[in-house]
């Protein structure tokens, strides 16, 4: 998503940050304000400001570049764990798909990750170090799951989707070689 032009970045502000709960009001009003003030500046309605409103607006811009920081780690938290959420999910799926394609599905699906790990890991099918994916994979997202994203390196995140994706290739490439495909 492209950042708004200034004259919608209010809206935009209220419909994407505070009507979701992710902002205060207060600092949707104070862009509303630094807009207008801006406005003005540029019409020439502002030609100069008392040194008290400098530093009043001085000390609004602080507090809402720290907010606009803190909101961006918010944010950045949100994604990793929307990330490990997702991989988990692709990686859970692609097991349970390679599993019936060899008719080794498991009635219940929390069997799913240990019938993986006998058919192709154990069986040497695919490199034994998915096996510590999925567990990376499993406690990465249990961290997330538990407010604690900030401890996971995001290149960790990224890495394990990575490795997820060369591990549904391999298993593809292997299913293709038994003809399970």
């Amino acid at each position: 998503m492209e950042p708004p032009v200034p004259n919608k970045a209010y809206d935009a502000v209220k419909k994407y940050l505070v009507e979701p709960g992710l902002l205060e009001e207060e600092y949707a009003e104070q862009l509303r304000e630094i807009i207008e003030i801006r406005k003005k500046i540029e019409h020439k309605e502002m030609m100069d400001a008392a040194g008290q409103f400098v530093d009043d607006w001085i000390d609004k811009s602080d507090k809402f570049i720290d907010k606009m920081y803190d909101l961006l780690t918010v944010l950045e938290e949100k994604k990793k764990s929307k990330v490990l959420e997702r991989t988990e999910d692709v990686m859970r799926k692609a097991a349970a798909a390679a599993l019936k394609s060899v008719n080794k599905l498991p009635k219940k699906e929390e069997d799913v990750p240990q019938e993986f790990r006998k058919q192709f890991i154990d069986n040497k099918l695919i490199d034994g170090y998915y096996w510590d994916v999925w567990k990376k994979v499993g406690i990465m997202k249990d961290l997330a799951g538990k407010g604690k994203a900030d401890k996971i390196p995001e290149k960790d995140v990224y890495q394990m989707r990575e490795y997820v994706r060369t591990m549904i290739r391999d298993l593809s490439r292997v299913l293709k070689e038994e003809g399970k495909e």
